[in-house]
């Protein structure tokens, strides 16, 4: 029981680290941000497509030694981009316009090579941010039956 106790006190004294990128752990399993806020977060919100808004989901992550579920947000994803407004359109920092491709439900008559073809013909003309999120995604709740 003493050991017990002394090897914890060690642990604790020397810092405690995970094996992944040798954060404290305390930032793996509640992780924040890593990258810095947006700047100018009003005019990139304004030059959104309809409907996203800087809140949404874009994917949802596992995090930590507990794989705990964590949602990406656009605003996250825009920031790991660099994202920024040149002439009214969303840019990344190497001047790729940035387009939003949602991969929810598609319905029953659908060509997917039509629509795999559409893709990547976005992918060629710019940055492309796939929106994987549905609600409640970060709560383990599987996707609707029609997504």
């Amino acid at each position: 029981m003493n050991r017990a106790i002394m090897c914890c006190g060690i642990l604790l004294a020397i810092g405690c680290t995970s094996l992944e990128n040798n954060l404290p752990l305390t930032q793996i399993i509640y992780p924040h941000p890593v990258y810095p806020p947006l700047a100018d977060r009003e005019i990139i919100a304004r030059a959104l497509p309809s409907p996203y808004q800087l809140s949404d989901g874009v994917e949802v992550v596992t995090v930590g030694h507990f794989n705990r579920l964590r949602k990406v947000t656009i605003e996250e994803k825009l920031a790991s981009l660099g994202a920024k407004v040149v002439a009214g359109k969303l840019v990344d920092r190497d001047g790729w316009e940035i387009f939003f491709w949602h991969s929810g439900s598609i319905g029953p008559a659908v060509d997917l090579g039509k629509i795999h073809e559409q893709f990547e013909n976005l992918k060629r003309q710019g940055t492309v941010i796939e929106i994987k999120y549905w609600p409640g995604a970060e709560n383990g709740i599987p996707p609707p039956v029609a997504y």
